[in-house]
């Protein structure tokens, strides 16, 4: 199954995360898209723009999973053909309203297994272990 991945990318902090997560969408051919954010904390878009600005970029009728360390479900066995993944910034993740919000429209919180506080996550190696999950679902769906 040829399989269509956007990934949503919320407040990106780093540009060589986004350098590597576009040559990583180059690669599988997958898209990106950023919803930047302001250049200080307190320019930060309100909560309501920040969420039509993600909603904006989900391809619709997609499966959507939200990469976060505040997720309770392991990576889904995933069937879909289209499937949106959504990255919280490296320093804040996402807001809890946005995550809830995505939630609510029946998006799945993936947990990052890392724990909550302390130093971030790694966005981009996180990505790259949800994607070899999907990979991994699509060539031997029943888990080799």
């Amino acid at each position: 199954m040829n399989r269509t991945l956007r990934i949503v990318f919320y407040h990106p902090k780093e540009v060589a995360n986004v350098e590597d997560i576009l040559s990583l969408c180059r690669e599988i051919g997958c898209k990106l898209v950023a919803v930047p954010r302001g250049s200080n904390r307190e320019e930060v878009c309100k909560l309501v723009e920040c969420f039509d600005d993600i909603l904006a970029a989900l391809s619709p009728n997609c499966a959507t999973l939200v990469l976060e360390t505040s997720g309770s479900t392991r990576i889904p066995e995933l069937r879909e053909s289209c499937i949106n993944v959504v990255l919280g910034a490296e320093d804040y993740g996402l807001p809890p309203v946005v995550i809830k919000e995505l939630v609510e429209r029946g998006a799945k919180i993936v947990k990052i297994p890392m724990s909550r506080y302390g130093v971030s996550y790694n966005v981009v190696t996180a990505l790259v272990l949800l994607l070899t999950e999907i990979t991994i679902s699509e060539h031997c769906p029943q888990r080799c």
